[in-house]
């Protein structure tokens, strides 16, 4: 018999899961007068209260809402059963890494089943089976009393596995409940391994489990080391994959780098010679002004008159002259040389006796002041 502290909390328990009407003394004496006590397990059997309500419209609440009532029902010693949707739980499951696999295992609960009891309470309260179930098997349960509730099963394994497993749940006879169909993933196939209905002894339930699992971990050994060996190959080509991208990504920038120094390089050929060009109309104009400023040429008869010779700097060796009045200005001088392409901001104007550079003279001294006349050779250097 139950003790009065463990009554008490299994009651708790049953009452967060149980509908209530106004006598709930009522259903707890209702409750207590249902109490079972089998080899040791004492169970609470709510009368025509299957773990899942009628006509459950979400999946979610409803695993939630089995895997309470069920623990409520027959205790501690029972599965932990997911908390979650069945494509959850094949998801959590099958579709791990192959090192963190598990069987999946789907527990179908019929509440009009005479077997329903005597599998829940004996069977699945062996502790052997707990255990193998705890340590290899995620298990997804479910109540299929109420019609809709086996459509709304019957649509979720279609979704999460296949039409195959949606067949045999339908397949298998309701005095065979409860039922607990085994599926496992091995390489890249889910399948059904087998089907362990509700008719059968502990023995040939813990048998059918550790078959299961033995069966399962050599297929998860292989498929480790298939994954192992697929995931080595992987890397060695992301490896390969990433030099190449680097190599790539290495020719790449040196092709734009080399692309960026050209288009340096022709820039500033451009503006180099946009400079030349802004340089030489520069110069034309000064140039032009000097040639307009130059005054006129006296004739050789003419009073007055001397003579510049005009030496031109090394490379060049040729020689050239004109004639002044000896009372033009230096500047004149100066001007007639800009004219011919020598002006004073490039060149010295040298006399060659005494020497002297006549363009640190006043440009406004005439040339006869400088006595330059009736004649003279200069000579000009580049500053």
């Amino acid at each position: 018999m139950l003790l009065d502290g463990e009554w008490s909390r299994r009651q708790s328990a049953i009452n967060k899961v149980l509908p209530h009407d106004g006598n709930s003394t009522t259903q707890t004496n209702n409750a207590r007068d249902e109490e079972m006590i089998d080899d040791d397990i004492s169970v609470i059997t709510p009368k025509n209260h299957p773990p899942v309500s009628e006509r459950v419209q979400d999946e979610l609440q409803g695993c939630i809402e089995f895997a309470q009532r069920f623990r409520a029902r027959y205790g501690p010693n029972s599965p932990n059963f997911f908390e979650g949707t069945l494509e959850d739980a094949f998801e959590e499951s099958c579709l791990t890494p192959a090192k963190e696999r598990k069987l999946l295992a789907v527990y179908l609960h019929h509440e009009h089943s005479v077997l329903s009891n005597v599998f829940c309470a004996q069977l699945l309260g062996c502790e052997t089976a707990l255990q193998t179930l705890a340590a290899n098997f995620i298990v997804y349960g479910w109540d299929v009393t109420h019609p809709d509730n086996m459509d709304l099963l019957l649509t979720s394994v279609t979704d999460a596995l296949d039409q195959v497993v949606s067949t045999t749940i339908q397949r298998i006879p309701n005095d065979q409940l409860p039922a607990l169909i085994i599926i496992m993933r091995m390489r890249s196939n889910t399948e059904i391994y087998s089907v362990i209905n509700g008719d059968v002894g502990v023995s040939e339930l813990v048998g059918g489990l550790l078959e299961a699992v033995e069966r399962f971990t050599v297929q998860r050994e292989e498929d480790a080391k298939f994954e192992e060996e697929r995931l080595a190959r992987e890397r060695v080509m992301s490896e390969q994959d990433e030099a190449y991208q680097m190599s790539l990504d290495a020719d790449r920038a040196k092709e734009e780098r080399k692309k960026q120094l050209e288009l340096e390089r022709n820039q500033e050929i451009e503006r180099a010679e946009y400079e030349r060009q802004m340089q030489e109309a520069h110069e034309e104009s000064q140039r032009l002004g000097a040639v307009e400023r130059v005054p006129p040429e006296p004739g050789a008869d003419a009073d007055d008159v001397m003579r510049i010779r005009v030496r031109l700097p090394p490379p060049h060796h040729k020689c050239f002259e004109r004639r002044f009045r000896a009372q033009d200005t230096l500047a004149a001088l100066l001007d007639f040389l800009a004219s011919k392409g020598y002006p004073q901001e490039n060149y010295k104007v040298i006399s060659r006796w005494p020497r002297r550079d006549l363009t640190a003279e006043s440009q406004s001294s005439t040339l006869i002041a400088l006595e330059l006349y009736p004649q003279e050779t200069i000579i000009l250097e580049e500053r």
